[in-house]
């Protein structure tokens, strides 16, 4: 393997800079590939793909020839042991069970995964992929048979998924038993359907709100009681919550964990939980859509308000306006700062976290710790001016009470609080109950005809 490296091809300069390590030699970076992107109607070079930042995934770059050696030695252990790299039985050792999420599918290997589970055969292996190279080993020690395939692009993920098998089935034939359906399909099918989130995802910091999301994936039932993942892998269900590809020997399993349903891939290393419908990224469009009108109708509010020259209610109207408007503007930053990465992985993983993204996350925070700020200072400015602000604290909790002991008059026992303002406009205008929060913010204005100069009339507390 005297090509192989872990290097990368950036400037010496930068390495001495930085602390880094030599780079890759100029000789082997002039070996290397490009990956390539099909963009309209023909494929273009893309830079060298730099991982330092995340190695050891994707760390490696080798030829090959490199990776026909290193199988020789897989296959046989004696070999490796003559090269001085590891004893034959600590090689041996490498094929061993390491652990195992679930007893019906293959176990973590000693660095491997194991293949049985994926083509019904005693194999080990591993996948290497980063945006554009892709690339797989697998090795039958049985077969006596190891094959390694890279390709540079994105959808030569196919490729990698399916030469291996073709080629097996074709030298080393071997008759699999057919595997019959469960007896209750449409039963099986209806437990685990919905949508799952997988567990391998960031939990903390700004990176795990979009890598979140876009790690949904759906789980549809058929009539027929298959399934359908992610829109494409289709499954037939054989029972006690296994699943049987329709094109391969690919395996999956569900099983319920701390009240969750979970899905198991057919390396058992990439699970994930199905989630609720507001733990997911639809729910999130549709809070934030519903956020955007809102604050949309305040700023549009605030405008007429402005022009007829309204004055009521100025002090706690403006807090509201001024909140609006901050959460539509996070809003936007964070629109923009996402929307190159919606649909290219490759902007995602090389330009996170960008400039504005921050700013986004920043401007979030603000307006979320606003809101409850903003949301005091209104109601107290709303309070009736013949009205200390003790006399208004103490009947607000009287309400408080009342309403835990009538919950169905809850919101006409603070509305009534609220409308004792003498700055609001009269609650008679205003449609409907639901409106007259509005109304006494200035929100919505008052039909023509009916306006009344003064203060209210007097109400009891």
């Amino acid at each position: 393997m005297a090509t192989a490296t872990y290097r990368e091809p950036y400037p010496e300069s930068v390495a001495a800079a930085r602390g880094l390590p030599q780079p890759m030699s100029p000789e082997i970076f002039a070996k290397t590939t490009n990956g390539l992107r099909w963009t309209g109607g023909a494929y273009h070079a893309q830079p060298f793909e730099y991982v330092s930042n995340y190695a050891p995934a994707g760390a490696v770059s080798a030829s090959a020839n490199d990776m026909a050696a290193y199988m020789q030695a897989l296959l046989d252990p004696e070999r490796m042991a003559k090269a001085g790299v590891l004893k034959a039985e600590t090689a041996l050792a490498l094929r061993e069970p390491l652990f195992s999420n679930t007893p019906e599918l293959g176990p973590m290997l000693h660095g491997f995964f194991d293949l049985n589970t994926a083509h019904g055969r005693r194999g080990f292996g591993h996948t290497g992929s980063l945006v554009f190279q892709k690339s797989t080993m697998e090795i039958y020690p049985e077969e006596g048979f190891a094959i390694f395939v890279s390709a540079n692009t994105p959808a030569g993920r196919t490729l990698l998924d399916r030469l291996p098998a073709l080629l097996l089935d074709v030298f080393y034939p071997k008759t699999h038993p057919a595997r019959p359906r469960a007896k209750d399909p449409q039963a099986e099918a209806a437990k685990v359907a919905g949508v799952y989130r997988s567990l391998r995802v960031p939990t903390y910091r700004s990176e795990a709100p979009p890598i979140r999301y876009i790690s949904e994936l759906e789980v549809r039932t058929l009539p027929s009681g298959d399934i359908v993942i992610a829109g494409s892998r289709r499954y037939k269900p054989l029972g006690e919550g296994i699943f049987g590809s329709i094109a391969d020997h690919d395996r999956i399993a569900f099983h319920k964990l701390d009240g969750r349903m979970r899905l198991f891939d057919g390396s058992g290393v990439f699970p994930a939980d199905r989630i609720g419908f507001f733990e997911t990224d639809r729910w999130l469009r549709w809070i934030a859509g519903a956020g955007a009108a809102l604050a949309l109708w305040a700023i549009v509010a605030a405008v007429e308000r402005f022009i007829r020259g309204d004055r009521r209610g100025r002090a706690a109207a403006m807090v509201l306006d001024g909140l609006s408007l901050l959460w539509l503007v996070a809003g936007a930053l964070l629109l923009v700062s996402i929307s190159s990465w919606a649909g290219d992985q490759a902007s995602y993983f090389y330009t996170y976290p960008g400039v504005l993204y921050p700013i986004a996350c920043w401007a979030l925070l603000v307006a979320a710790v606003a809101t409850p700020v903003a949301a005091i200072f209104a109601f107290l400015r709303l309070r009736p001016t013949d009205w200390s602000r003790w006399l208004w604290i103490r009947n607000g909790a009287r309400r408080v009470r009342r309403a835990d002991r009538h919950p169905d008059r809850m919101a006409s026992s603070w509305l009534q609080l609220v409308s004792l303002s003498s700055r609001d406009p009269p609650l008679e205008d205003c449609p409907s109950r639901a409106l007259r929060t509005m109304a006494c913010l200035g929100w919505v204005p008052r039909r023509r005809g009916q306006e009344q100069e003064g203060p209210l009339p007097a109400v009891a507390p």
